[in-house]
């Protein structure tokens, strides 16, 4: 509707956007398009958005909307410290805290299904294109129904850009044999720091791989560090838990690392700070 089409549009900040959201009917608020994301969501994705677009929009989405927005990662903790320069609310800060908390409980339970899978693949030391869409729909069914599971059908947004693969059917063929053939060769048991870096330099390249292909239309990058994991788990190593920011940072860089070897050098830097020996 044309509220998810407003945060693509250069008159995003105009007066006319503005009564528009101040007297759109709940319904339309809260309006999926076939993704399954809502304006709300749309509005966060595309742009900082305005506080008075976001106030409205905060006030009128459901909690489960809201919820939604938390778990696709488009909402975080200090986006309603952009509603305040606009307007403190009680009514929209408690809906917003408590889909926090809710959201929070959601993905306790989706982090504990994702570990158990994750340890079904390193025994089974093999991944297939049905795991590659099972972790995603792990990842992402509790979200967006709609996209969870499947192969994207269309284009996706990188950084406000368009992005496309050529052949993606094929480029998860490739990507199925790259992690394969590197998931047989366990380095477990070697000492030497060399054979360390060897290591996870292939682990980071199988991580920037499956974000160049962009197999799904959400939850890419995700679901490129549960198979990074699984890679560095049957290696005896893990990747140890990011903040929100470096892990937003850690996924821009696999996208800036397929433009040049200094850039895919930024990306393995900074990812090694973050890998540790199994305890």
């Amino acid at each position: 509707n044309i509220l998810h089409l407003i945060p693509t549009r250069a008159s995003s900040y105009s007066t006319s956007a503005k009564e528009i959201l101040e007297n759109a009917p709940k319904e339309l608020i809260n309006a999926k398009n076939k993704f399954g994301y809502t304006p709300l969501h749309m509005y966060v994705m595309g742009r900082r958005p305005s506080p008075e677009h976001l106030y409205y929009l905060l006030l009128h989405s459901s909690e489960k909307n809201i919820i939604v927005g938390f778990g696709v990662g488009s909402l975080n903790k200090n986006v309603y410290s952009i509603v305040t320069q606009f307007k403190d609310d009680t009514t929209v800060k408690q809906k917003f805290n408590a889909a926090w908390q809710k959201c929070t409980k959601i993905k306790q339970e989706i982090k504990k299904k994702v570990s158990e899978f994750k340890q079904e693949l390193v025994k089974k030391k093999k991944i297939t294109k049905e795991d590659m869409f099972k972790m995603h729909s792990l990842e992402m069914e509790p979200f967006l129904p709609n996209i969870a599971g499947k192969i994207r059908e269309e284009s996706v947004y990188l950084r406000g850009e368009e992005y496309t693969v050529k052949n993606l059917k094929g480029e998860i063929k490739k990507f199925l044999k790259l992690f394969n053939e590197a998931f047989k060769e366990s380095t477990k048991h070697k000492k030497s720091y060399a054979q360390f870096e060897k290591m996870v330099k292939t682990g980071l390249k199988l991580y920037n791989e499956y974000v160049k292909i962009q197999p799904s239309q959400d939850g890419n990058k995700r679901v490129a560090g549960d198979f990074l994991d699984v890679f560095l788990h049957n290696n005896g190593y893990i990747l140890k838990e990011m903040p929100k920011d470096k892990y937003l940072q850690f996924g821009y860089l696999a996208l800036q690392a397929r433009e040049s070897n200094a850039k895919y050098e930024d990306f393995v830097d900074f990812g090694m700070d973050y890998i540790e020996k199994i305890q």
